[in-house]
């Protein structure tokens, strides 16, 4: 019988502490995320050390004001006011779990790498493709 491997999500400054201990503080590393999941900051596991980790860069969404964002986190990010596709990794993770187009949203060899690798699938639902 197989034994079930359930993958445990792992922090995000768990995989920061990480990546500094393997190369070292010289190396100067950068997070960018949208403004809606920097909106979300403070429900991440300890946002502060996060911050110090690495240069934290936020892209501005349509429909994301980061009012709501508290003046210790806002002043150590860097606040990217460009124009963006109203586009998110979220969206993108359910289109390709109900198996609807996403190629619009993507360049084409990410779409590609994404459908090659399962990307985004449990590993039942990859097996299930794969058969299909």
């Amino acid at each position: 019988m197989e034994s079930k491997k359930t993958a445990k999500p792992v922090a995000t400054v768990d995989t920061l502490e990480k990546i500094v201990k393997g190369r070292g503080e010289n190396n100067k590393l950068f997070f960018i995320v949208g403004s809606d999941e920097a909106e979300e900051i403070e429900s991440w596991k300890d946002p502060e050390r996060l911050l110090e980790l690495c240069s934290f860069i936020v892209v501005k969404r349509p429909g994301f004001s980061l009012c709501g964002l508290k003046k210790k986190y806002r002043q150590k990010m860097r606040i990217l006011d460009i124009d963006a596709f109203d586009i998110s990794a979220s969206d993108i993770k359910k289109r390709v779990k109900m198996k609807a187009s996403f190629k619009h949203l993507v360049p084409e060899p990410v779409a590609r790498y994404i459908n090659q690798k399962g990307l985004y699938l449990t590993p039942l639902e990859r097996k299930q493709r794969k058969t299909n």
